[in-house]
């Protein structure tokens, strides 16, 4: 990791936040003195191993913009002098963080995706925005909602759902039966030409080719996150 001005900052703001001294935070990562004053300097390295432990200790005093997932789903810090002067890029992001619309499961409802994208129905109801971070290149058209009784996820976790991508067999969706406007959630499979869906103990299925008379929408889940204390 090449040290940038963002690192060299958020050293100070932990040690002055946390009352502690440059020689305890040596301590506390297993570097020397004057390993900690190179770090205090932008241009300087840091040995992966020590990084991993800094890391942490400084997380929140760095922006959060260039806090990314790498591919492996492994929460990584992107140094704004990475790649400069010749050097190769410790790390490169590979999907960047965006801002997405979030929705109550009523707006959720009353969304008409053949009328109106995810971004014009977010206009039009002022929904609030979140961070969204990619786990899979996903495009435009992603939302999400906050669980309440969706069975198979835990209520209150924040789930992202994508209006644009198609479901991947055995894949959590989003969906609604013809004729009802009622959300439900479950899990798609494709076995041959045949389709199902089970949601709960019950379960809808029928030709591949015959899906629209019986589901007038399916979204698929990309993720869903659970705060826990």
């Amino acid at each position: 990791m090449i040290v940038d001005s963002n690192i060299a900052n958020a050293i100070d703001r932990y040690l002055k936040d946390n009352n502690k001294t440059a020689k305890e935070l040596c301590k506390m990562v297993g570097i020397s003195e004057p390993a900690m004053i190179k770090w205090r300097r932008p241009g300087k390295g840091i040995l992966q191993r020590h990084w991993l432990v800094l890391y942490p200790y400084i997380k929140k005093y760095l922006p959060r913009e260039r806090i990314f997932r790498d591919e492996n789903g492994d929460e990584q810090y992107s140094s704004t002098l990475e790649g400069t002067s010749g050097t190769r890029p410790y790390f490169k992001p590979k999907y960047v963080p965006q801002m997405v619309p979030e929705f109550t499961q009523e707006q959720f409802e009353n969304f008409n995706y053949v009328v109106d994208s995810v971004e014009q129905y977010a206009a039009h109801i002022q929904a609030p925005f979140v961070e969204y971070s990619p786990k899979t290149p996903s495009g435009s058209g992603v939302f999400c909602i906050k669980a309440v009784g969706l069975g198979i996820i835990p209520d209150e976790a924040t789930v992202f759902a994508s209006s644009q991508l198609r479901p991947k067999n055995n894949s959590i969706v989003f969906f609604s039966e013809v004729g009802s406007s009622e959300i439900k959630i479950g899990q798609y499979k494709i076995i041959a030409d045949k389709f199902s869906l089970v949601f709960g103990d019950e379960k809808i299925g029928g030709s591949i080719n015959k899906i629209r008379e019986k589901i007038s929408f399916m979204f698929p889940v990309l993720y869903y996150e659970v705060v826990t204390f």
